[in-house]
């Protein structure tokens, strides 16, 4: 009988405590060194996982090594923002030495969503939507070739299938069929 008092004195404690909290800001630090001639790939491959985010948020970027132009530079800022859509702040530091080393710290905001340009919050899979739509617009081979849908989630979070029809998410559960 005690036995079962304390373990149901126990589920009852973990599901408050569960209940109760709120969720936490992403925060996350990345190191790493790049030849001179390969710093922007780099940092193209190492933002990828970045890109796929939907959170709003922060991402600082501390260069440090050969002098970068303001070109190159302004360049690399205008990517990284155009691709991310979040604050990128960019710190080149001058040292005399023959690679880059990067320190990148990424900030994001729990519950939020970067792509919605609306006051209304979305929901998760609206989210989702509004990032592809958004990746399709920003890069030019899209409009050449097409774009692999990107989904995180699975398939009972988002939906079999998805179509915007009117800027609404519609799930092939909710549709009649037509005897397409």
């Amino acid at each position: 009988m005690k036995k079962i008092k304390l373990i149901s004195l126990f589920v009852l404690l973990v599901g408050t405590v569960a209940c109760t909290s709120t969720p936490t800001n992403y925060v996350e630090s990345y190191r790493f060194s790049s030849e001179t001639d390969t710093l922007t790939s780099r940092l193209r491959e190492v933002l990828l996982p970045l890109a796929a985010r939907a959170e709003k948020g922060r991402l600082t970027v501390a260069i440090t090594g050969p002098k970068i132009t303001a070109e190159k530079e302004k360049m690399l800022l205008d990517e990284m923002k155009r691709n991310l859509l979040i604050d990128v702040i960019l710190e080149p530091i001058e040292q005399q030495q023959d690679f880059y080393e990067v320190a990148l710290e990424v900030k994001l905001a729990a519950k939020t969503c970067r792509f919605n340009q609306q006051k209304v919050p979305l929901s998760d899979s609206a989210c989702l939507l509004k990032r592809n739509q958004y990746l399709q617009l920003v890069d030019n081979a899209t409009w050449e070739r097409g774009l692999k849908y990107i989904n995180n989630d699975s398939a009972l979070a988002t939906g079999a299938v998805q179509r915007l029809f009117e800027n609404r998410i519609k799930i092939a559960d909710k549709q009649p069929v037509t005897g397409e």
